[in-house]
Order: structure tokens, then sequence, then C-alpha cells
């Protein structure tokens, strides 16, 4: 399922209680689709023959007026959302912060620097890590629909191609039942071995287990 206002709208719906966190959600997806993001996509400097992320040594050059709009926005949705945590984050915007730093922390996964930030700023560390999580967001993605043709077919490594993250999930298709991987960053997807954890590379078939979504079949 393609998550779409639609979809978040039935969630909405059906799940009332995560409707604070799924309107970030909703404006991470409407940031996606500005086309200010593609025009930023980094020159290629790596290839995925040789197992390096395609973003990988990449210089990224984002104009300071889109970083910085989009942190406000993405900061100013989360704390008006009403629960209690996302509302400490207040202070990140009254502190006037340096975003292209805490973009940077955020898109290396950094999470030593973006706590010691949010407890700088007396916020909450899980919030402000879980937010700022998201916001290369928008950049991945386009990225991802830039580079995705370029992806080898014989990449199987347990990380994104694009980005270097983990997984967030596994997709089995088709008739032959192919198990494919999603990067929950970048969007990429790549195909990987049935029978093997991408985490710790464990092939043993009796060791294995999965959590499947109800109605995966339909």
């Amino acid at each position: 399922m393609t998550l779409n206002d639609s979809s978040l709208q039935s969630l909405k719906h059906h799940h009332p209680e995560w409707e604070p966190w799924l309107g970030v959600v909703q404006e991470v997806l409407r940031e996606i689709a500005d086309s200010n993001w593609a025009a930023v996509v980094p020159a290629l400097t790596a290839t995925s023959l040789d197992k390096t992320p395609l973003l990988a040594g990449a210089s990224i050059v984002l104009p300071k007026n889109l970083l910085r709009t989009w942190f406000e926005q993405l900061i100013r949705v989360a704390h008006r959302s009403g629960t209690d945590k996302l509302s400490t984050l207040k202070p990140a915007l009254d502190a006037e912060l340096d975003s292209s730093s805490v973009f940077k922390a955020s898109l290396q996964q950094d999470d030593e620097s973006l706590n010691k930030l949010a407890a700088s700023l007396d916020i909450d560390p899980e919030a402000f890590q879980a937010v700022m999580t998201l916001l290369p967001v928008p950049l991945l993605q386009a990225c991802n629909r830039r580079w995705a043709q370029t992806i080898a077919a014989r990449w199987v490594e347990p990380y994104c191609p694009i980005c270097g993250a983990w997984p967030a999930f596994a997709e089995t298709r088709g008739i032959e039942r192919g198990r494919y991987l999603r990067c929950g960053r970048c969007g990429a997807e790549w195909q990987t071995h049935v029978l093997s954890c991408p985490y710790c590379g464990n092939t043993d078939h009796q060791e294995l287990a999965s959590l499947v979504a109800e109605n995966s079949a339909k």
C-alpha cells in the first residue's frame, strides 16, 4: 500500500491514538513532493557495484532557505501535535539552531549528537531524535527517484544501496516469492536471499523468524 493522504485518513480513523504522529508523517509526505529537493540531488561519486552506497562520499549542497524552512516546519508541526513529549520541541525553534549541522547528524544517524543537542535545550531526546530522523527524508527520497535505475541487479548487501541505512521491512513478491528489502528512509528496494537475516547474516532456517502483516496475502 502506498502511503498517501487517503491511507493516512484511514489510519487516523482506525487508530485515533496515532493521529499526532500521523500529522508529522503527512507533513513529510507533502515535503517529499516538493520539486526543490530534486534540484539538489548530488552528483554520483560511487557505483553500487563496489558494495558502497551511492550516497557515500557525495557532496551535498543545500540552499540555506530550503533547509531552514523545512526544519522549522517539521519542528512546528511536531510541537503542535498535542503530545507531551513532542510539545517539548519548541525550544529548538527559539534557539535558532544550525539546521545544516542537525541535518548532517540526522543523515548520518548520529544519535549521540542529537541526544546531546536535545539535552542542551532541555527537550525530550526521544522526541527530538524521532522527528529529526525525518529531516533528510525529502532529499533521500529525491535521490532514490533519481538513482533507482542505477542499483545493480546483483546488489545483495543487507544495507541500502542508496543511503546505507538498514532495511525497514521485507516484501515477498510474485509466483517465485522473491524477497525484497525496503529502506525506510529513501524508499529504495533491492532483492536479497530468502533465507537470510539482513542484520546478523544468519542463514539457519530453524533459527529464522519473521513478523507478517495481517492480510499480507491480499
